[in-house]
């Protein structure tokens, strides 16, 4: 089994290094983002309602596994993909496109996190910007080549810890529904945020 498993969504803009062995998953139109980049697709989920006859038909000729659903089903076409990259084993996951379309579709993507669980990392690529979640007890160290980081709490009050932001946290609550944690930024060459209590989401904006 490769090491990530590479979800694309309607909207993807974002090309992304697929290593031998990784897998390719394709939300219905996401399809059309992944083969306009020259990318060979694995797996096509969804109820196909933005795909033509003649896309599907390709799908087919390249071998691609299609997981047709009805289109009065209990989840989202992202949601069954995500939900089919969990069957397959894989607790990394690379997720593209989203950001897109209608509000509730964008919305139900950020809450990916909760659907997947601690023990999956999921990345976030929503055009520019990286959605990274943190559960309790996670630290992660990037390079500082965003313009803006924001820390947001997730599901309730957050606890966080940071190196090498302009503006430092060391132990800080930051509240629900709280913008404390919005647009921070980074002027060294990596930092570091750690959150010690609840969850988090980490948005970096705009890479320099």
């Amino acid at each position: 089994m490769g090491e990530k498993a590479v979800i694309f969504l309607t909207g993807a803009s974002r090309k992304p290094d697929v290593e031998r062995g990784d897998i390719v998953i394709c939300a219905d139109s996401g399809y059309l983002s992944a083969i306009g980049q020259g990318i060979r697709v694995d797996h096509l989920v969804g109820d196909m309602d933005s795909l033509s006859l003649e896309y599907l038909s390709r799908a087919v000729e390249d071998g691609v596994t299609i997981h047709r659903f009805p289109p009065h089903k209990d989840g989202s076409d992202g949601e069954l993909a995500l939900e089919l990259a969990l069957e397959l084993g894989f607790r990394y996951m690379e997720i593209l496109g989203g950001k897109s379309g209608r509000l509730d579709h964008f919305l139900s993507t950020v809450f990916f996190n909760s659907r997947a669980g601690r023990e999956v990392t999921l990345e976030i690529w929503m055009e520019k910007d990286l959605l990274l979640f943190l559960p309790e007890g996670r630290s992660i160290t990037k390079p500082a080549e965003w313009e803006v980081i924001s820390i947001l709490p997730y599901g309730g009050d957050c606890i966080v810890t940071t190196t090498g932001l302009k503006w430092e946290l060391a132990g800080d609550t930051i509240e629900h529904g709280s913008t404390r944690g919005v647009h921070n930024e980074a002027p060294g060459e990596t930092f570091t945020v750690t959150c010690d209590r609840g969850a988090l989401l980490l948005i970096l904006s705009g890479m320099k």
